[in-house]
Order: structure tokens, then sequence, then C-alpha cells
């Protein structure tokens, strides 16, 4: 079975989008239109780093995450990481939930959101051994039964 925490670049992926939230807690109309920048310089920045590709790769098992990240990709990451905290660390507690709330949701419409939900789909349905939802469901109620 793939595991997300085998290498230290999925930990550094996942750190990266985890410290992202973090940040986030740490946004009312102007928080969600910032939302939503994000989540496009996000998913920018995850295929500048060539995280979706590995992913992918991985995933389908015609390749390996690299055990670490790049220099120039951690400087990315940073500077991503730097600018978010500037512009969040003076928002108010419920600007930085709007913040998060519209950055989960604009995430999700980007290319590499779409992307990460075929590849979590498409694995899903894989290790079910089912070739569609109704077949996956009906294991999963035999499973709960059990």
């Amino acid at each position: 079975m793939f595991n997300f925490y085998q290498s230290k670049y999925m930990k550094t992926i996942v750190l990266l989008i985890g410290c992202s939230v973090l940040f986030l807690f740490s946004c009312s109309s102007e928080a969600e239109s910032k939302g939503n920048d994000y989540a496009e310089e996000f998913c920018e920045l995850m295929d500048d780093i060539g995280a979706m590709d590995a992913i992918e790769a991985e995933m389908s098992g015609k390749g390996k995450i690299p055990d670490e990240p790049d220099d120039d990709d951690k400087d990315k990451a940073i500077e991503f990481l730097e600018k978010l905290k500037k512009d969040v660390e003076d928002m108010s507690k419920d600007e930085q939930k709007d913040f998060i709330k519209n950055f989960v949701k604009a995430l999700q419409d980007t290319k590499c959101g779409d992307k990460f939900y075929d590849l979590i789909l498409d694995k899903a349905l894989d290790e079910m051994d089912s070739d569609n939802l109704p077949d996956a469901i009906e294991e999963l109620i035999e499973e709960i039964e059990e």
C-alpha cells in the first residue's frame, strides 16, 4: 500500500501544506480573495517543484518520490510561506477562518486539486479491487458487516 510518509520529500510537502494551514489560523472579503489567490499560487508551487508529478509517479508505481527536495525547491517553499505569514499575521481570528475556508475551497478548483482528487480516487478504487463505485460501496458494506 502507498505510504505518503515514506520519504523526506513527501514529508516536506505535507509539512508545507500543514504550515500553510497553520499560518492561515495565525481573513472577510479581503480574506476570501487572498484565499483564492493563495490556492492558485500554492498549486503553481506544487507544479514548479514537481510535487504532483512525483506523487502521481509514486502512486502509479512508475517512479519514486525523491528522498529530499533540492535547495531551489526548498527556497520556493520558504518564499511562499514567508509571503503567506506576512499576509495573515495582522488578520483577526474570524478573518483567518474565512481565509482558510476559501483557501481550501479554491484549492479544490485548481488544476492540481483536480489532479490530486483523480489520483486519490483512482488509487482508492484500485485498492478496493473494483471497477466502479457501486461495487466499491458494496465491498465497504461487506467489510463493515464482518
